[in-house]
């Protein structure tokens, strides 16, 4: 991949949008699309380099005649045959570039995410859910729309052709939403994500001098830096997307308010987790392998039980694909596949349990402390995944969780000296001015305040002052160039 001159926090990037909006609104709304098209291109190349071109191409003509070939083959074998072909095409060209070392091969930005998109609009088009598209440069739109080609979210071609076809009436109201969520991105990536990140690089990067506390700090400061990095990624490119009247699907629901593991998954990545539900885990369990099980499972353990086995045997295929999605080593497949399985698993079966058992001594889950609580379990359950997710390898991983547990030799409290830990005081304020402001909207958004529809009702002077105070402190942190060396979204290596 070459060197990123785009980076959705680069300066070349605002200037880019702020030159194109004014462009797709002249247009005439059929035309509209063509726009996007265009600067969907010279996005990639600018981002991905000449090298990757090929790559997308070839699925973009091998799925789009693949799509249409499909719907004019009227034997159901022949037709199963063809997208088989097609599935393990698409699947292979992952594969390859994304997942095999040693290839001479240039593997193009996000094919891990608009790999998914198109799988999903193969399978639409055989399942007869979604007709084949007719014009190929639209298609060609769905797959590269440039807002979402560095880290998705992963999208559907249904819920995106009719956008890209009508087009968009300038909309004042939702252009200013757009800069408000596409600034407030930037903020969540520059003053916290970056700063924790030079903190998580300090004590991860020597495992000899940080042990016990120091890695618990060091791996919730990095449970911050990721959420901040892509759900603060999610902001700029869904924000982004607004400003041309394109909505694109939410990624991130206040994940850290769950109060259990599956609820955590329904909130974090969610197009993701909805990706592996729809197209791998439903198609699987009806197939007939897993038919037969559950025939053989409910007639040896009851219908309320067998029925649970062939759904666990799904959810692990779909949790150790996930994990391996995420990098193709054991330590992802551990830190973001496996270890999610057992925590949603045990949680299942151990909850009918623990609901009586918090009646049977008079708890009453629905209070505050409860729910703190609960959230809290949620939290550390998913650090521990994040040690995985973070470390080089698995081994890593199981030592830097052993290494918790060891004492700390001196006071603990010389943590709180964040320049040891590679931090300036300057960095270390205003990361906390970020996360207060953080803490903040998402407390205002758990209330069921919609924040940006809120600050539009705001008196002219109170908007502008929130206005130039978030995009002040967003241009400090990027000019000062605090942990540049960390600049790069976490999920743009996906």
């Amino acid at each position: 991949m070459t060197g990123i001159t785009l980076s959705l926090t680069s300066l070349s990037y605002f200037a880019f949008i702020l030159l194109l909006v004014p462009v797709y609104y002249l247009i005439r709304r059929e035309r509209q699309w063509q726009v996007l098209l265009f600067a969907s291109i010279l996005f990639f190349i600018i981002v991905s380099g000449v090298p990757g071109i090929p790559w997308i191409l070839l699925q973009w003509i091998v799925t789009y005649g693949g799509a249409h070939l499909m719907e004019h083959i009227t034997s159901e074998r022949k037709k199963k045959l063809l997208v088989t072909v097609l599935v393990l095409f698409l699947l292979t060209e992952l594969f390859l570039l994304k997942y095999t070392k040693g290839l001479p091969f240039v593997a193009p930005i996000a094919i891990s995410f608009y790999s998914l998109s198109v799988l999903s609009y193969v399978l639409d088009v055989y399942w007869g859910i979604s007709a084949a598209e007719r014009n190929p440069f639209q298609y060609l739109l769905f797959i590269g729309y440039f807002p979402q080609m560095t880290s998705g979210p992963v999208t559907r071609y249904r819920e995106m052709k009719p956008q890209f076809q009508t087009g968009a009436s300038f909309d004042e109201k939702l252009v200013k939403k757009g800069i408000i969520r596409t600034l407030y991105g930037v903020m969540k990536k520059c003053l916290i994500a970056d700063q924790a990140a030079v903190m998580v690089n300090t004590i991860f990067g020597d495992t000899v001098t940080y042990q016990g506390a120091y890695v618990a700090l060091g791996t919730m400061l990095f449970a911050l830096q990721l959420y901040t990095d892509f759900s603060g990624c999610m902001d700029i490119i869904l924000g982004t997307s607004e400003c041309f009247g394109i909505m694109l699907p939410e990624n991130f629901i206040l994940p850290f308010s769950s109060v259990t593991m599956s609820e955590f998954w329904r909130r974090w990545h969610i197009t993701l987790g909805v990706w592996f539900k729809e197209y791998l885990l439903y198609p699987l369990l009806k197939s007939a392998p897993m038919q037969r099980l559950n025939t053989v499972c409910v007639g040896r353990f009851g219908r309320k039980k067998g029925k649970k086995i062939p759904t666990y045997l799904g959810l692990f295929v779909v949790w150790f694909l996930i994990g391996y999605w995420h990098g193709g080593a054991l330590h992802y497949v551990i830190g973001s596949g496996l270890l999610h399985y057992f925590y949603i698993v045990s949680g299942e079966l151990l909850e009918p349990h623990v609901d009586q058992w918090t009646k049977k001594i008079g708890i009453d889950r629905t209070k505050g402390w409860y729910v703190c609580l609960r959230r809290l379990k949620v939290f550390l359950l998913v650090c521990s995944g994040f040690v995985f997710f973070r470390s080089e390898t698995a081994y890593q991983g199981f030592k830097m969780l052993y290494r918790m547990i060891l004492p700390v030799e001196g006071s603990f409290f010389r943590v709180l000296h964040v320049t040891e830990l590679g931090l300036s005081v300057t960095g270390m304020i205003m990361m906390l001015i970020g996360c207060v402001i953080l803490w903040s909207v998402s407390y205002l958004q758990l209330k069921g305040i919609h924040v940006r529809d809120r600050l539009l009702m705001q008196p002219v002077l109170l908007r502008y002052v929130c206005y130039v105070a978030l995009a002040l402190l967003t241009v400090i942190a990027m000019v000062r160039g605090y942990g540049n060396d960390v600049a790069n979204f976490i999920y743009n290596r996906f």
